[in-house]
C-alpha cells in the first residue's frame, strides 16, 4: 500500500469517490435490468393471460348475441327488422372470428391449442347450422327453421361450445395463476439479489472509506501531537510520516521548521551568553567614555566665552555699518526722486510747447472759417436783395452771422499773439529746467557711488557677523554634543547592565525549550563570527553560503567566540 500512500489526497479521494461511484452503476444497472424483467413477465402475464381471458369472453359474448339474434329472425315477422337483425349477426359473426384470432395468439401451451381447435370447428358447425336455418326463415320455412334450431344437435353444439370456452378459460386462468407465482418467485430473487449487492457495494464503499479516511487522518493526527509538543516547547519529537502526497510534504516542511527552531533557540541561547559579556565591556568602556566628554565640556566652555565676546563687538560695528548704509540710500532714494520729477516737469513743458503748437494752427483753422463764413454772408446778403421783399429776412441773419465771423476772427488774432508770447517764455523756462536736471542726476551719481561704498563695508561686517556667529553655534553644538555624549554614556552604562539582565532573562527563556541531542553547528565560508541579524532573520552577511552539520552537544568549542554590533545594531538590540 507503500505506492497507494504516495499518491496525492486529491486523487485518493477522488478515487475513492470513484470507486463508490462504480460500485453504484454496478448496483443500478442490476436493479434496472432487473426491473425490466419484472416489467416484461408482468406485461407477458397481462397480455398471453389477462387479455386473453378478456378475448375468450368476447368470443363467448359474441356467440351469445349471434345466437339471441338468430332467435329473433325467426320470431319476428317485421322484414325491416329481420334485415337489422340479419346484418347484426354478419357483425357479431367478424367479430367472433376476429377474437378467435387475438385467443390463438395467446394460447402458448398444445392443450389450449387441442381445446381452441376443437372451439373453432363447433363454431363452423354452428355458423352451417345458422346459414341453414337463415336460409330457412327466408324462404318462409320458419317452422323447419324453428325445428331445426331447437334440435337435439344444435343443442349439443351450443352445450359443447359453451363447454369449450369454459375450458379455455379455466386454462387460462389456471396458466395464469403458475405465471403469477413464477413470477413472483422471480422477483422475490430480484429482491434479494438487489439487497445482497447493494450490501456488497456498502460493505466495499466503507473499506475503501476506511482506508483512505485512515491514511488522511493518521498522518494528520501525528502532525497534531507534534505541532502540540512543539506549542509546548518540546522540540525533540519525531515526524514518522515519509509519504509524497500533500501531507508528506507538510510533514518533510514541519521537520524543516523543527530543524530550524532547534538551530535557532541555540543560537539565540548561545547569543545571550555573548550579550551579557559584551554588555559588561561595553558598561566599562562608557564609563571611561563619561570622564573624558565631562573634561571636553569644561574647555568647550571657555572657547564659548570668547567667541562670544568677538561676536558682541563685531555685531556693533555691523550695526553701525548698517545705518550709515541706511542714510545713504535714503538720501539716493530722495535724489532720484527729485531727478525723477524734474524730468517729469521737462515732460509736461514740451507737451505744453506742443499743445500751443496745435492751439495756434486751430486758431487758424477758425480764422479761416471767419472768413470764409464772412464771404458767404455777403454772398447771402447779395442773394437777399436779388429776392426783394421776400429775402428781408433773410438779409438781416446774413448781417448777424458776417458780424459774428468778424468778431471771431479778431478774437483768434487776439488768442494767437497771447499763445506766441507763452511759447516764447516756455522755451526759456525748459533751457532752465534742463540745466537744473543735469545737475541732480550728476548729484544722484555721486550718491550711488557713496551708497555702493558703504554698502560693501556693511556687507563685510554681515559676513564677519554670520562667520562669528558659526563659529559660535558650532562650538555651541560641540559642547551639546560633548554634554549628550557624556549623558548617553552613563545610559550606555545603564543600559548594558539592564541589557545583561535581559539576556539572563532570554537564556532563562531559552532553557525551557527541550532541543534534540544532536545541536547543530553552523559553519561558515570566509566568515569566524556570528552576526546577530543572521542568526534571527536566518541569513548572514554578504550572502554567505550557510553549511550545516550534525555536531555532539560537547563541542561548544566550535561556537564562534565574539558577536559583532555595528552602532545601529546596538541601538536596536
Amino acid at each position: 500500500m507503500k505506492w497507494f500512500n504516495d499518491i496525492k489526497i486529491r486523487v485518493k479521494i477522488l478515487a475513492g469517490f470513484i470507486i463508490v461511484a462504480f460500485i453504484a452503476g454496478i448496483v443500478g444497472i442490476v436493479g434496472i435490468s432487473k426491473i425490466k424483467e419484472v416489467n416484461k413477465n408482468y406485461s407477458d402475464l397481462y397480455i398471453n393471460y389477462g387479455v386473453a381471458i378478456g378475448d375468450i369472453a368476447d368470443v363467448s359474448i359474441s356467440y351469445q348475441r349471434l345466437k339471441i339474434n338468430l332467435d329473433n329472425i325467426i320470431l319476428y315477422n317485421d322484414a325491416s327488422k329481420i334485415i337489422n337483425y340479419k346484418d347484426k349477426i354478419n357483425n357479431y359473426e367478424k367479430e367472433l372470428k376476429a377474437s378467435l384470432l387475438l385467443v390463438e395468439k395467446s394460447i402458448q401451451t398444445e392443450e389450449g391449442k387441442k381445446e381452441l381447435a376443437n372451439l373453432e370447428m363447433l363454431l363452423d358447425k354452428y355458423i352451417s347450422i345458422k346459414d341453414n336455418i337463415m336460409e330457412l326463415a327466408d324462404s318462409g320455412k320458419k317452422d323447419e327453421a324453428l325445428k331445426l334450431m331447437g334440435s337435439d344437435e344444435t343443442q349439443e353444439v351450443s352445450d359443447a361450445i359453451n363447454a369449450s370456452v369454459d375450458n379455455l378459460l379455466k386454462l387460462k386462468s389456471s396458466g395464469g395463476i403458475n405465471k403469477s407465482n413464477e413470477y413472483t418467485a422471480e422477483v422475490n430473487y430480484s429482491v434479494i439479489t438487489m439487497v445482497i449487492t447493494i450490501a456488497i457495494a456498502a460493505i466495499i464503499a466503507i473499506f475503501f472509506g476506511i482506508i483512505i479516511s485512515r491514511l488522511i487522518s493518521k498522518p494528520i493526527s501525528e502532525l497534531m501531537n507534534v505541532t502540540n509538543e512543539i506549542s509546548k516547547g518540546n522540540l525533540d519529537v519525531k515526524i514518522t510520516n515519509n509519504s509524497k502526497d500533500e501531507i508528506g510534504v507538510l510533514s518533510k516542511s514541519m521537520k524543516k521548521m523543527q530543524y530550524k527552531l532547534n538551530e535557532v533557540i541555540e543560537h539565540i541561547s548561545f547569543a545571550a551568553e555573548q550579550v551579557t559579556v559584551g554588555s559588561r565591556q561595553i558598561s566599562d568602556s562608557t564609563i571611561a567614555l563619561s570622564q573624558g566628554a565631562t573634561e571636553q565640556a569644561s574647555a568647550v566652555e571657555e572657547l564659548t566665552a570668547s567667541i562670544e565676546e568677538i561676536s558682541a563687538q563685531i555685531n556693533v560695528n555691523a550695526e553701525n555699518a548698517k545705518e550709515a548704509n541706511n542714510i545713504a540710500n535714503s538720501t539716493k532714494i530722495s535724489a532720484v526722486k527729485r531727478n525723477n520729477e524734474m524730468k517729469l516737469m521737462l515732460s509736461a513743458m514740451d507737451e505744453i510747447n506742443n499743445s500751443s503748437n496745435n492751439v495756434s494752427k486751430i486758431i487758424k483753422v477758425i480764422d479761416e472759417i471767419a472768413f470764409q463764413t464772412n464771404i458767404l454772408a455777403l454772398n447771402a446778403a447779395v442773394e437777399a436783395a436779388r429776392a426783394g421783399q421776400y429775402g428781408k429776412g433773410f438779409t438781416v441773419v446774413a448781417e448777424e452771422v458776417r458780424n459774428l465771423a468778424a468778431r471771431s476772427a479778431n478774437a483768434a488774432k487776439e488768442t494767437t499773439n497771447i499763445i506766441e508770447e507763452s511759447l516764447i517764455k516756455i522755451q526759456d523756462g525748459t533751457g532752465i529746467a534742463n540745466q537744473t536736471a543735469d545737475a541732480l542726476e550728476n548729484i544722484v551719481k555721486d550718491i550711488e557711488k557713496v551708497a555702493g561704498i558703504v554698502n560693501g563695508i556693511t556687507e563685510a561686517c554681515d559676513e564677519q557677523a554670520t562667520g562669528i556667529s558659526q563659529i559660535s553655534q558650532g562650538v555651541i553644538q560641540i559642547s551639546q554634543v560633548v554634554q549628550s555624549n557624556s549623558a548617553t554614556a552613563e545610559e550606555s552604562a545603564a543600559s548594558s547592565e539592564e541589557l545583561a539582565g535581559q539576556a539572563e532573562v532570554l537564556r532563562e527563556q531559552v532553557q525551557m525549550f527541550n532541543i534534540k541531542s544532536n545541536k547543530i553547528t553552523p559553519l561558515y565560508e570566509e566568515e569566524d563570527h556570528l552576526h546577530v541579524d543572521s542568526v534571527i532573520e536566518g541569513t548572514y552577511l554578504n550572502n554567505k553560503k550557510f553549511i550545516s552539520k550534525e555536531a555532539p552537544r560537547s563541542k561548544k568549542e566550535n561556537y564562534p567566540k565574539k558577536i559583532l554590533l555595528s552602532d545601529n545594531e546596538f541601538g536596536k538590540y
